[in-house]
């Protein structure tokens, strides 16, 4: 599916159209759509849609749509900005199930990580909208290879009229070979049993490793997406504003007053980027930067206890504080116990319950029975501790007042 960027943004998606004059941010000259990324001619003042004037250009060298004596590039003036600011918009996927309606400004971020986006499976290359990705991949695997199988029969039943029977028999025996060996791996894989360990999410580390990501033709792997401090991928990356450098959050450098001291005590280095500038002003990333993240495939923070979900930059949050995977199985119960705030109190009652539930069994009734007998035991050694503690304190007043009445005696 096309995004704005590919296809330019349409007047129809215009949702307060009565609060803007659209005439006045419209690419009347070439597109007749809203400005999309807009630029202006020097001479004449007139915008286009960037895409626009850069197919202008292409066929036209250094010519203006106006008749200008050039085309000399400008900025997007700033009441066309303001203009354009003040717009509210249809998603492009809409017709895939997106109901939102976003400001202009933030229309592309949004598209770029719009969960009605379709995106082609690498393994059966169906569209599958981005938001259900991670529930497909699991079942995808094993639907491919049953269609493969299928596929096969189906050939083999095809060249029937062609083959003898008994190479047609040879085939199908090499099939059902070859289907129960698939069943069979997909059984060790079923009970192969992965020993959990606590494991931080990627928004509790602050980091995203480079080698959680997955490099195939699906997921180039760009230089400018690594963080020159860290080594690692860009996580919540931010921009240095007077040379445009970019850093994970954790690793910008610290500016201002604050900077220059940290610089002075030689906390951090004088100078950062290229440029060797001096000065850090944090602004948000350029738009090429977002989209070489979005582009990238990430494995999730907890693969090593069984995830197998690969999952876009941007999905990859959102995921990781919903993952399955994150909880740690109780020894005693299995039952799956989470760090997630807020989080459950597993006491031993609740353990053997879950027992008994689970498997309700002569055994687990009997184990439930002791548990229960073993509870109101300890409620009764408490009562006789606190009668014990009573009776102490009784005798102790009595000891007193006895003592009392002894020393009011031989004063007499």
């Amino acid at each position: 599916m096309t995004s704005t960027n590919d296809v330019g943004l349409a007047s129809e998606r215009i949702q307060n159209a009565t609060e803007v004059d659209l005439n006045e941010v419209t690419c009347s000259t070439i597109c007749e759509n809203i400005l999309w990324k807009p630029l202006s001619c020097q001479q004449c003042e007139t915008h286009f849609c960037s895409m626009c004037i850069r197919q202008w250009l292409d066929k036209h060298p250094n010519e203006c749509p106006m008749r200008c004596t050039s085309f000399i590039e400008r900025p997007c003036s700033k009441f066309i900005a303001r203009q354009l600011a003040k717009l509210k918009v249809v998603c492009i996927y809409r017709t895939y199930g997106c109901q939102e309606v976003i400001p202009y400004e933030a229309l592309e971020k949004h598209e770029i990580t719009c969960g009605n986006q379709l995106v082609k499976c690498i393994r059966c290359q169906l569209d599958v909208p981005r938001k259900n990705l991670a529930q497909h991949q699991p079942v995808c695997q094993q639907t491919t290879a049953m269609s493969l199988d299928r596929n096969m029969v189906h050939v083999t039943c095809q060249n029937d009229s062609k083959k003898s029977n008994s190479e047609i028999a040879a085939l199908k025996a090499e099939v059902q070979l070859l289907r129960q060996a698939l069943i069979n791996d997909l059984l060790f894989l079923d009970q192969q049993k992965i020993k959990r360990a606590e494991l931080k999410s990627t928004i509790q580390l602050d980091v995203l490793l480079r080698n959680r990501v997955v490099l195939d033709s699906a997921s180039p792997f760009a230089d400018n997406v690594i963080c020159s401090v860290c080594g690692n991928v860009f996580w919540k990356p931010v921009s240095c504003k007077n040379c445009s450098t970019v850093f994970c959050m954790k690793c910008r450098p610290t500016g201002g007053i604050l900077g220059k001291i940290s610089s002075f005590f030689k906390i951090q280095q004088k100078f950062h980027g290229k440029n060797g500038c001096e000065d850090f002003e944090e602004t948000q990333i350029s738009s090429q930067v977002i989209h070489e993240l979005a582009k990238l495939r990430v494995r999730c923070a907890y693969a090593s206890n069984g995830c197998r979900v690969l999952l876009f930059y941007y999905e990859l949050e959102q995921h990781e504080r919903v993952c399955e995977f994150e909880s740690i199985p109780c020894e005693l119960c299995q039952y799956p116990l989470s760090k997630r705030s807020p989080m459950a109190e597993h006491t031993r009652r609740a353990c053997f319950e879950y027992m008994r539930n689970k498997n309700p069994s002569g055994i687990q009734q009997q184990l439930m029975i002791l548990y229960n007998a073993f509870e109101e035991s300890q409620a009764e050694n408490r009562r006789l501790q606190l009668t014990i503690t009573q009776m102490q304190k009784e005798f102790r007043d009595l000891n007193a007042a006895c003592v009392r009445k002894d020393s009011k005696t031989s004063k007499k």
